[in-house]
Formats: structure tokens, sequence, C-alpha cells
């Protein structure tokens, strides 16, 4: 796509580009991206997303023996223990 730009927005986003050490290209995306955004290609749907949790929970279930969390102290005092 090609723009053509009037003459006094072509300077003042040259200016302006300058004034922000970037190129008045870089300045005009970044500026259209702001206020453009662009749609993700595929948001997942909840039944998606909770098949893809019990797939993970399925594969990572033999590597955590059964556990959900790791054996972490749980009292103040055991966390620090180190530290009197």
């Amino acid at each position: 796509m090609t723009i053509t730009l009037p003459p006094e927005i072509e300077l003042a986003l040259a200016e302006e580009a300058q004034r922000r050490r970037t190129t008045p290209e870089q300045l005009a995306i970044d500026w259209l991206r702001e206020r453009c955004p662009v749609p993700p290609e595929h948001e997942l749907s909840l039944e998606e997303f909770d098949a893809i949790l019990k797939e993970l929970d399925e594969e990572l279930a033999p590597a955590l023996d059964g556990k959900i969390l790791p054996d972490l102290p749980l009292t103040r005092e055991e966390i620090y223990q180190d530290h009197p």
C-alpha cells in the first residue's frame, strides 16, 4: 500500500520522527498500530483451552509422579530456617 501525504503532513511527520530519533516510516507504522490493532489470528475458546490443559495434565502427570506441587516448606520458620 502506498499513501500519498500532503506536504504539510509529510513535513510534520518528518520533524516528529527526527525529534523522536526514528524514521518517518517507523513513526507512521507505530501510530497506525496503536490506532488500528490487528486482531489475533485465532483466539482460543474455553473448550479449546480446557482441552489443551487436559492434554498437558495427561502428558505431565507421569513426570510429576502424582504430585501437583513439590514438597516445599509451608511454615514461616521452615521457609526462613537459614535466616535467624
